[in-house]
């Protein structure tokens, strides 16, 4: 994932279809090869992802534009402020190869002390070494972690043949990866014997 990334949650206000969004969208000029756009779904909830492919000064405005163009959905969608990334696994190399993309999300207690600790143990310095191990081993080129009030949304990258059902199982078995999920259950709005994909709920993409 490029750091000329932006993401969003949209929240649908009661009067908006998924067909209405995706043509707001479709109707705002800018060039696929220099920016990508891409609205993931779940249930009332969209993820947006803006990503900046180029790093010229025409796809800089292009990317200006296609901001101030996103707040006229305003009607229709609620817009989140830009999210904060609250930990960043990175590539282990620069190499632009294909992957598939992943974007789930997971409910959190509601419990301002509980987030600020979660935001804390995701620290780079903080998050345990075998975890990021772990993720290289079963094919994780990098991942995301964001929050919106109390639910966290992560984009993961994989290599192409990453199956989340196979490889999830083969990660929940991975060294400390057990002990790991046990440390974070106290956060998050689930079964605490809940392995990592049992609990988080794959969205939908709709472009």
């Amino acid at each position: 994932m490029s750091t000329n990334q932006l993401c969003f949650v949209l929240e649908n206000k009661g009067n908006c279809s998924d067909s209405e969004l995706i043509s707001k969208c479709n109707s705002i000029s800018f060039d696929n090869n220099s920016i990508k756009l891409e609205i993931y779904k779940l249930q009332s909830v969209y993820f947006m992802i803006i990503q900046a492919l180029k790093q010229d000064s025409n796809t800089i405005r292009q990317f200006q534009q296609l901001l101030k163009s996103l707040q006229e959905l305003d009607r229709i969608i609620k817009i989140s402020s830009k999210l904060n990334c609250i930990f960043k696994k990175e590539a282990l190399d620069n190499t632009t190869s294909d992957h598939k993309r992943i974007v789930m999300s997971l409910e959190l207690k509601n419990d301002p002390i509980l987030i600020s600790e979660y935001k804390q143990i995701h620290r780079k310095d903080k998050i345990w070494p075998q975890i990021i191990t772990n993720m290289d081993t079963i094919g994780i080129l990098d991942m995301g972690l964001y929050l919106y009030n109390y639910s966290a949304f992560i984009i993961m990258d994989t290599h192409l043949d990453f199956d989340l059902e196979k490889d999830g199982k083969q990660w929940s078995n991975l060294p400390k990866e057990r002990e790991w999920q046990s440390y974070v259950a106290k956060f998050q709005k689930v079964n605490s014997d809940s392995k990592a994909m049992e609990k988080w709920q794959i969205m939908t993409p709709l472009l």
